[in-house]
């Protein structure tokens, strides 16, 4: 299993309906609205690097899309709070 996360440069005043198209792509668990150089993040968790190559081939057809930048989580930490 691999997990990645995407940062997405949207064209202005396209992050709605992108969205809503990038909500219908496969193997994308969620997503964050941003502020700063990336308008967008998403979350993938894909079986194999062939899958993550497929799920971004779909994504980069999103309307509005200008570019992406995917980063493969090698090691995921979770704190806890006691």
């Amino acid at each position: 299993m691999i997990l990645a996360y995407i940062l997405i440069s949207m064209k202005p005043g396209k992050i709605e309906d992108s969205v809503n198209a990038i909500r219908k792509i496969r193997n994308i668990e969620n997503y964050a609205v941003l502020a700063g150089d990336y308008d967008l993040i998403v979350r993938a968790k894909v079986e194999d690097v062939e899958d993550l190559h497929d799920m971004t081939n779909e994504l980069h057809e999103v309307p509005g899309l200008l570019k992406t930048t995917t980063s493969i989580v090698e090691k995921e930490i979770t704190l806890k709070n006691n």
